[in-house]
């Protein structure tokens, strides 16, 4: 699911504060991990051959733009690669043919009816891409505490085991978090239920600097970005989208990463390995 720390980062950039963000936080990964840190900008366009028209001359312009503000930053730091049509296809095909560790992004941490007329490139990206994405809205030089939501569904324990390795790597803590979803309160067993669940996982981690873990009571994204607040990074795992509901609020991942205050690492689904399952206890879980 992740090789962590990466050994290649994919930065893709265009002209913008998030681009400048992604950047910053690449440069300091290649520092801490000794990654070969590579730049993608995607053209969302291709030029008509023949005459170009007023449209065309401007979009042109821009691109020129573009290209200098990336150089400006950039420099020779890193190989600078090319490529024209749908960005969020481009960037999640190239880093997969190009074999790359991790991508990392910059976003706006638009929600609501900004999000509904822009959408978000980095939303669409850990939507199609196998490889990890790490999501920023500010550039971390420390992460000291990683947060792992855990739903102790089996899909998540991938998640919950790449979190530590993180962790293990930045010598950081590990906070796990289940968030029991219910429209009545869970009685003290069903509580206990789950503490032991999250005991049972992190002995089975094992993460090396330290672990807490902590059960909240609400919304699971809300609790989430709550407790994001405190930690320096989120790792989540993608899952497949549900058709109707995730199509118009997003899923859980998507909704996190877009209004987190720490950047988010976004991991790719994968098959869950066989053993028994970790749901919680119909008296108080969640499905």
């Amino acid at each position: 699911m992740i090789r962590f720390p990466p050994r290649r980062i994919l930065v893709p950039m265009g002209a913008s504060p998030e681009s400048a963000a992604a950047w910053e936080q690449g440069r300091i990964l290649r520092r801490q991990s000794g990654a070969q840190l590579e730049v993608l900008h995607v053209r969302p366009w291709q030029p008509a051959s023949g005459e170009l028209m007023g449209a065309e001359v401007w979009a042109l312009q821009a691109e020129e733009a573009a290209m200098r503000w990336i150089h400006e930053r950039t420099g020779a730091e890193a190989p600078l690669h090319r490529r024209d049509g749908d960005p969020a296809h481009a960037i999640a095909r190239f880093a997969e043919e190009g074999g790359f560790d991790l991508i990392v992004m910059g976003t706006r941490g638009r929600a609501g009816f900004a999000r509904a007329l822009g959408g978000s490139i980095a939303e669409s990206v850990v939507r199609r891409s196998k490889v990890p994405t790490l999501v920023v809205l500010h550039p971390r030089r420390r992460f000291n505490s990683v947060l792992a939501p855990v739903s102790l569904q089996p899909h998540s324990l991938p998640g919950a085991r790449a979190a530590a390795e993180v962790a293990e790597q930045f010598g950081a803590r590990l906070c796990v978090l289940s968030v029991i979803e219910s429209p009545v309160s869970p009685g003290p067993e069903a509580l206990d239920a789950v503490r032991e669940r999250q005991r049972s996982l992190l002995a089975s981690i094992r993460p090396s600097f330290g672990c807490s873990a902590r059960v909240a009571l609400g919304g699971r994204v809300e609790e989430i970005l709550r407790e994001a607040g405190r930690h320096d990074l989120v790792v989540l795992v993608s899952h497949i989208r549900r058709p109707l509901r995730d199509r118009l609020a997003g899923t859980t991942a998507e909704r996190v990463l877009r209004r987190s205050p720490a950047p988010v690492l976004a991991l790719p689904l994968e098959p869950a390995p066989a053993g028994p399952s970790l749901r919680q206890p119909a008296t108080g879980g969640s499905k």
